[in-house]
């Protein structure tokens, strides 16, 4: 009965010291300065780096940052393995029952992964090509200069407009619009797999 006592009271003080401190301190000194979970970090991508961009950019860059973020740090082999890696015991392979029952559900799984490495490859190389190729037509267009865009009207103080119809500019409207219904379908398909960006 002595020696029940104290060990009582230490388990009373542990549980005390648990709720009023407890580890809490620790995880919330690590989550703000380590690991920073609830920061989702936007730099880097789309070589973005600092300051001011538009909130619908923004929220573009966070969705793919997280993918990043997922494929990079928590799961690298998303997308890579086969079947064969799944099943885990090469005699479990031609077991026609286990065949019967999984492989749905594995092939399933493996189509998932695929399409989440699809999309984080397409971010990470796929989508610097078209840019490139966007930003070449843009650079090929002949240079106007602010008198040329707003051209002064005789007899009146203001300017008018004048749109580009050069087929350089045609030709860069055209990727352009092709680039930004690609980032828009690429958005589409991430947000198909985002329920499986777990580990």
């Amino acid at each position: 009965m002595i020696w029940n006592k104290p060990r009582f009271m230490l388990s009373k003080v542990q549980q005390l010291w648990r709720k009023l401190w407890g580890w809490t301190p620790l995880y919330w000194l690590r989550c703000h300065t380590f690991t920073r979970y609830h920061i989702i970090d936007i730099r880097g991508q789309d070589n973005y780096k600092w300051g001011w961009i538009d909130r619908s950019h923004a929220m573009y860059l966070a969705c793919f940052a997280l993918l990043v973020d997922f494929v990079e740090k928590e799961n690298p082999d998303v997308g890579l393995l086969t079947d064969a890696d799944y099943r885990g015991d090469p005699s479990v392979i031609d077991d026609a029952e286990w065949n019967e029952c999984h492989k749905p559900f594995i092939d399933h799984q493996i189509e998932r992964e695929r399409e989440v490495r699809a999309i984080y490859d397409w971010w990470k190389v796929g989508r610097q090509q078209e840019r490139g190729a966007c930003n070449d037509l843009y650079d090929a267009m002949p240079r106007r200069t602010f008198d040329q865009i707003f051209v002064k009207e005789e007899g009146s103080q203001y300017s008018t407009f004048v749109r580009d119809e050069s087929p350089e500019h045609a030709a860069w409207m055209k990727e352009y619009d092709r680039f930004e219904a690609k980032d828009e379908e690429m958005l589409m398909r991430l947000m198909k797999v985002r329920c499986w960006l777990w580990t």
